[in-house]
């Protein structure tokens, strides 16, 4: 019914590589376009410690206060607005937690104040471990318009309230 008709390898390959030719120069321009000046991947430590009394608005008591270094650098304070155990925490030993962090921040030669939503989880045992993303809902000053996101891993000390971790941020500054 269909009659095939061969086409050249020859003719197939010029095809093939204008193709790709052209995907290539598509994306690189759409690329370009993203990855502008104005976002940027931002590495760090942070060392925070708990904070209590009246300092402390969390209505479970459980606020931390610590300092950013690195790409993003500042003091920030953490309130706890819920701790959430699973099914699985009696064997995990693994709680959820979320918070409102405030940070005074700079970046480069910009600075203000980032509101951040905070959504982690924390072993209750072993080395105390700790992994958290923060997403950016706000900045002020010349951080004003700022998006993006802070994925926090470290280690909690209980003995001391101390928590120790290492940051990468992918943030867009207009």
């Amino acid at each position: 019914m269909f009659e095939s008709r061969p086409v050249s390898s020859t003719k197939a390959a010029k095809r093939a590589a204008a193709l790709a030719s052209l995907a290539v120069i598509l994306l690189s321009s759409t690329a370009s376009a993203d990855a502008d000046d104005r976002c940027h991947t931002l590495h760090g430590q942070l060392v925070d410690h708990a904070l209590t009394g009246p300092t402390c608005t969390s209505t479970l008591g459980l606020c931390t206060q610590g300092t950013f270094s690195g790409g993003l650098r500042g003091e920030f304070i953490g309130v706890a607005t819920s701790v959430i155990p699973t099914a699985d925490t009696p064997t995990t030993a693994v709680l959820f937690a979320t918070g409102d962090v405030v940070i005074h921040a700079r970046i480069g030669d910009r600075e203000g104040d980032l509101t951040v939503k905070d959504a982690g989880l924390f072993h209750t045992s072993g080395k105390h471990e700790f992994s958290d993303l923060m997403s950016i809902i706000s900045g002020t000053r010349s951080l004003s318009g700022i998006s993006g996101i802070i994925r926090v891993n470290g280690n909690s000390d209980p003995a001391t309230g101390t928590d120790q971790g290492e940051y990468v941020a992918a943030v867009c500054i207009p």
